[in-house]
Formats: structure tokens, C-alpha cells, sequence
């Protein structure tokens, strides 16, 4: 059942309801039923002010993203640190030097119609990835797009740690529709 209720361990008293957003189930409902009707008024965790040991119910009405609880300063976030990480004091999210992010940049070359010609990557490109490689001090670098580019800059750039990934061109991003048309005379480029 997509519904979890979750303890703190050391007193059963204290507890977590959690469901999916859209759950629709009579269950939680009366789950949450009961919860009301045994713990005193519930508030919202902007209302939120009882220290942690005085917790009742709480409604979170709106997402809670770790980044508003590492480090907030209400008493929700310390109560959301507490129960979710077991520690009440502000979480600061450092490095771990035994696991670095790999250095590898990413390139992004779509041509509406493949079919036209023109793949000649153009010396500005050639000249911002071997930039990438040799003053960025990236170890790598990967060219995705729907057609591999062709010409001297090109060539030149297949001898180094440049990898070409084949990848359809998308028709939307972020629930926006792509509009690809072809330059004419007076215009040119992606709307």
C-alpha cells in the first residue's frame, strides 16, 4: 500500500503519517481520522512553534525539499532533521573527497533537418571544447545530437577524449514544445 507510517523508535507516541500526493484511499482517511481525534489540534508547519519533545500533529501542506531542512532555522525544519536524519543541529552538505564528480562536460548539437547539409562544426565549437579539455582541465568531453558533425574542426577534435553520443533530437523540454524551422533569409535558429 502506497502509505507508510513511521515511528521514531524510542517513543511510540511520536509519529509520521506519510502518503502519496493523490493517494485516494478511505484507509488514510480514517488514519488520519485518528490521529486527529487522539493528539490535540493539529497546526500547519508554518504554525509550528512547540519544541521537538511537545509535538502533536502537524499538516504539511506543501513540499518539504532537503534544502529547506538542512539548514533551517524553524522549529519545523529541527523537527524534520530530527526524524529524518536523527539529528537535530543543521546539516551542512559537504564534499567527500574519495568521490569526486567526474570532470566531463557535455555538448548539445541538434540540426533540424539533418538531410540539408551543413554539419561542419564550426571553429567557435572546436574551439570551446578543446577549451573545455585544455583550460577547463575537463578529462572528457560528449557531444550529444541527432547527427554526428562533420568538416576539419571535427577531425581535428576525434584525436582527443571527445566522444560523439547519438541521441534523438527532442520535441519538447520541461513540458515545452520545441519548434524547429528552417532558417531562410531573414531568420534562423531554434523559437
Amino acid at each position: 500500500m502506497p502509505l507508510w507510517l513511521a515511528l521514531s523508535g524510542e517513543d511510540v507516541s511520536r509519529g509520521v503519517l506519510i502518503a502519496q500526493r493523490g493517494f485516494n484511499n478511505t484507509k488514510s482517511d480514517d488514519y488520519l481520522c485518528d490521529v486527529k481525534t487522539d493528539k490535540a489540534s493539529c497546526v500547519t508547519a508554518e504554525q509550528y512553534t512547540a519544541p521537538v519533545d511537545d509535538i502533536h500533529c502537524i499538516i504539511v501542506d506543501s513540499d518539504v525539499h532537503p534544502r529547506d531542512v538542512w539548514q533551517g532555522q524553524t522549529p519545523f525544519a529541527e523537527l524534520a532533521r530530527w526524524l529524518y536524519y536523527g539529528r537535530r543541529s543543521p546539516i551542512l552538505a559537504l564534499p567527500d573527497p574519495s568521490r569526486p564528480i567526474p570532470r566531463i562536460a557535455h555538448y548539445v548539437w541538434l540540426k533540424a533537418d539533418p538531410s540539408a547539409g551543413d554539419l561542419d562544426l564550426p571553429f567557435s565549437k572546436f574551439l570551446s571544447m578543446i577549451s573545455a579539455l585544455y583550460v577547463g582541465g575537463f578529462q572528457h568531453v560528449y557531444v550529444h545530437g541527432n547527427v554526428e558533425p562533420e568538416g576539419e574542426w571535427w577531425r581535428q577534435l576525434r584525436s582527443e577524449n571527445v566522444t560523439f553520443v547519438r541521441t534523438e533530437r527532442p520535441s519538447s523540454m520541461f513540458r515545452w514544445t520545441f519548434l524547429f524551422f528552417q532558417p531562410t533569409a531573414t531568420s534562423s535558429g531554434i523559437v
